[in-house]
């Protein structure tokens, strides 16, 4: 189980080893293979007695940004041009730091920072997208590495669908989760509750901290085979990596059981079938559509059936549960539209000890620091969607596929951050922002050049 810890240490070397060396690209290696496993590496750093390093495997998240980001900005050599989306980005960020120094809610000033961090660490990961040397990634090549990611966490997940059993049983996840976070251990399997349905149905984590994060990583897998596939003129290519990365992506987010994500999976699908004028394979969705109703009517019983149908009619915990912070946090958006303070809600405020609703993305932001930094940062979202939608259309070659990238995963996200706080997972949220700041880059870019041609 040491591995974990073992990749996760290595990575971070390897990655700021590159950054201090001119090769700033490697932070993304940090992302895709390091975020995956972190609190598995931390887990099993503890389990073996190594407590003491938990608190620099925390921060070296954190550490490699800021290094990576220190490092492109003393390295700029023109002048940039800033876009409206990093304006919007400069407003957001300025917003949570006034909150941070002010002496608004109850918790200390470490405290609000840490919040702070939670709400806005994402940004900076966008900045450096934005700024590194756009000829300096090699997306083709970073993008495989995700399916790579995906293939591993897909056969892990099988093993443990075939041996009944969850991997965190095994790396001392609930004694970290407990002494590190103020998780309690819970559910029938001695972990947490998000690690079964209501009907006692076992989700799967794979080597992500949660079932949902494992869930919501095989929507940025599946982008990503989007993307991968689709050439110039919408023509699609398959080969074996791929074929092998559908398949652990399909199981992934079968045994992870996160309806959210399930939703979205297969949303993404049809999406992707309608913007790549895929006719016949919209066809094709439409009758395995019907013969899943069908099939799920007359045949389908016991866990999965009474799953389904409670989470339809919302009479399950977690869907009750959904509804109850979304009330709470709409109540104190509406009496407190500045915002109640850093920390008020959200994971960070659970570990803090007390959380005023959350259980959705967008309304977090809105209860710790206003309506106008939630609103800024629904705007970013939906403009994302946007921006994406118009490069795919117009644009050719690297800047189309990642416009297909990130309009398939905005889209993917949607429904798991209205019923998460989505930022929260790491890996997710990372490559997402480094990838929509690399979009804006490369529209700049694009922009720049037509503007200097036309002169």
């Amino acid at each position: 189980m040491f591995i974990f810890s073992l990749i996760f240490v290595f990575i971070f070397f390897y990655a700021i080893n590159g950054v201090l060396k001119k090769r700033e690209e490697l932070v993304l290696s940090f992302f895709i293979f390091a975020l995956p496993i972190y609190i598995t590496a931390l887990s099993t750093t503890m389990l073996f007695g190594f407590d003491k390093l938990i608190p620099f495997m925390q921060y070296a998240k954190e550490l490699i940004i800021i290094i990576t980001l220190i490092v492109l900005i003393v390295r700029i050599d023109a002048p940039i041009k800033f876009h409206l989306f990093d304006k919007l980005v400069f407003s957001y960020l300025l917003i949570v730091f006034i909150y941070a120094i002010l002496p608004l809610g109850g918790l200390s000033l470490y405290q609000k920072l840490v919040a702070a961090k939670s709400i806005s660490v994402f940004f900076l990961v966008y900045f450096i997208g934005r700024i590194i040397p756009y000829s300096k990634i090699n997306l083709n090549k970073y993008l495989n590495y995700i399916i790579a990611v995906a293939i591993a966490a897909g056969v892990v997940v099988t093993i443990e669908y075939f041996f009944d059993s969850h991997l965190q049983n095994y790396t001392g996840y609930t004694d970290l989760m407990f002494k590190f976070f103020n998780q309690a251990s819970g559910g029938d399997y001695g972990l947490s509750w998000t690690f079964q349905t209501q009907n006692g149905l076992k989700r799967y984590a794979s080597f992500y901290s949660m079932p949902l994060e494992h869930a919501a990583s095989t929507l940025l897998s599946l982008a990503v085979i989007g993307a991968l596939i689709t050439r110039n003129d919408n023509k699609i290519i398959f080969n074996k990596l791929i074929i092998a990365a559908i398949l652990a992506t399909t199981v992934s987010v079968l045994f992870a059981v996160s309806r959210a994500s399930i939703v979205s999976y297969f949303l993404m699908i049809y999406l992707y079938a309608i913007i790549t004028l895929r006719i016949q394979f919209l066809k094709i969705i439409h009758y395995a559509i019907a013969i899943i109703i069908t099939w799920f009517l007359f045949y389908i019983q016991g866990d999965v059936y009474d799953f389904v149908i409670n989470t339809i009619n919302f009479t399950d915990s977690s869907s009750l549960s959904h509804l109850l912070a979304w009330g709470q946090s709409m109540e104190s958006i509406v009496l407190n539209p500045l915002g109640i303070g850093l920390g008020a809600s959200g994971n960070t405020a659970n570990t803090f000890g007390g959380s005023v609703g959350g259980e959705n993305e967008f309304l977090i932001i809105g209860v710790q620091v206003g309506i106008v930094a939630m609103f800024i940062y629904t705007f970013l979202y939906g403009y994302t969607i946007f921006l994406s939608w118009v490069s795919f259309k117009h644009g050719q070659g690297k800047l189309k596929k990642l416009a297909l990238l990130i309009f398939l995963l905005k889209i993917g996200l949607l429904l798991p951050s209205l019923t998460s706080e989505a930022e929260s997972y790491l890996y997710i949220s990372y490559l997402t922002w480094f990838f929509t700041g690399y979009l804006i880059n490369l529209i700049s870019s694009s922009e720049n050049f037509s503007s200097q041609k036309k002169v």
